[in-house]
């Protein structure tokens, strides 16, 4: 009896904004071919299939090939597409098919880290289908409330929701944050997923939020310094990471050789191998290799490999009035820098913006004098210093009768 064929689709194209092929960004330690090929590989022993792998313009139907007539009856993954390990097993189980010409659909309203009561369900082209006419359904497993402060963000009821399948393509640098996204909750959707067959919602939500119970369901690699007082919920850490005193992680991927210093805060993102975090709170980030974050606060952002942000740099990550920032109805969107970035102390960018790889943003109003002498008092305006009298800021309750009649 023959093997079933799966074919593998390797593809080539370069992401726009970056430098490498957008099957080959990495998230974490692996990229997306890398992983595709070892959830593959996972399976092949259970399934009995046999992996054929092929070049991305050969399964193109706009393209002629003695291939290209069975695509539509076979299964072929992509290797530039993030598929969840539940998604893949469900296909390959269920006889699934790559139908180029489908218009089947798969729910990814929950791609988006944070999901509100008045968001549109939106709908990504899923192109499988079965012999049976199996739909996929992508249930909400569980959710956890985020409540936020309405002063700040324009609705009532944000949530973190965890689901059993995506599928989520790499056509443009800005999916980078949804896949990241996904693959940062992934370890806690599969961990709620099996709570869920012996223990009711409300339990599973005191287990989650609970810090010594939540610590149970990390996966730690090797050779890790991480500081006794560091809280830890449902992250996935590399090898020979660093973690400080007082840092908190929750739903966060770790790659090899992370050093993130004391009172971190790290929710919903990838960070990836060799970076270094000075203090700061990361909320739905992808951060690339070899990065030094040293700004206060980075959220819905996405930094490429071998950047530097610099202390105090700041990303709107909504507009005020709550318009999309994107054509997707994506609401919260901060930044895209691209590899080989360097942002400078103190700048400030309106949401959504993309700055190309290789681009050095200095801040101009940087003071840059160092004739200053002791006891002095200075005034900043930009880049410029100019000296004012002591008694500018000197409380006239406080000071001498005598200095104070003469400064009449």
């Amino acid at each position: 009896m023959s093997k079933q064929l799966i074919y593998l689709a390797e593809d080539r194209e370069i992401l726009n904004g970056f430098s490498m092929p957008r099957s080959q960004v990495v998230f974490a330690n692996e990229s997306l071919h890398q992983r595709l090929h070892r959830q593959l590989h996972g399976l092949q022993k259970e399934y009995e299939f046999e992996i054929v792998k092929i070049q991305q313009e050969q399964s193109s139907p706009s393209v002629e090939h003695p291939l290209s007539r069975i695509f539509d009856t076979t299964l072929v993954f992509f290797d530039h597409i993030a598929y969840s390990d539940d998604l893949i097993e469900h296909l390959i189980a269920n006889d699934f098919y790559y139908n180029s010409h489908g218009m089947n659909k798969i729910k990814s309203h929950f791609n988006h880290t944070i999901a509100s009561d008045s968001d549109r369900q939106t709908f990504t082209h899923f192109p499988y289908e079965s012999e049976h006419g199996s739909k996929i359904e992508n249930p909400k497993i569980f959710s956890v409330p985020l409540k936020l402060p309405l002063g700040i963000y324009p609705d009532k009821k944000y949530e973190v929701a965890l689901t059993e399948f995506f599928y989520q393509p790499l056509n443009d640098s800005k999916d980078i944050l949804k896949i990241q996204s996904c693959i940062a909750r992934e370890s806690t959707a599969t961990i709620v997923k099996q709570l869920k067959r012996v223990l009711s919602n409300s339990l599973i939500e005191k287990i989650m939020n609970n810090s010594f119970l939540s610590r149970f369901s990390n996966k730690i690699g090797k050779n890790c310094k991480i500081h006794p007082t560091a809280v830890l919920e449902s992250c996935v850490i590399g090898n020979n990471v660093e973690i400080g005193p007082h840092c908190f992680l929750r739903g966060a991927v770790i790659g090899d050789d992370v050093v993130i210093r004391e009172k971190c805060s790290i929710k919903v993102s990838v960070i990836g191998r060799g970076s270094y975090l000075v203090p700061t709170d990361i909320f739905n980030c992808y951060i690339g290799e070899n990065c030094n974050i040293v700004t206060h606060i980075l959220y819905h952002s996405i930094i490429g490999d071998r950047t530097f942000i610099g202390g105090g740099v700041g990303f709107a990550d909504f507009k005020y009035n709550a318009e999309p920032i994107f054509s997707d109805d994506q609401i919260f969107f901060g930044a895209i820098v691209g590899d080989g970035g360097f942002i400078g102390a103190g700048l400030l960018f309106q949401a959504g913006i993309e700055i190309p790889f290789n681009t050095k943003l200095i801040n101009y109003n940087q003071i840059a004098t160092g004739q200053f002498k002791s006891n002095q008092i200075y005034v900043a305006k930009g880049s410029q210093i100019t000296h004012i009298p002591k008694n500018f800021l000197q409380d006239n309750k406080t000071a001498s009768p005598k200095k104070a009649e003469l400064e009449l």
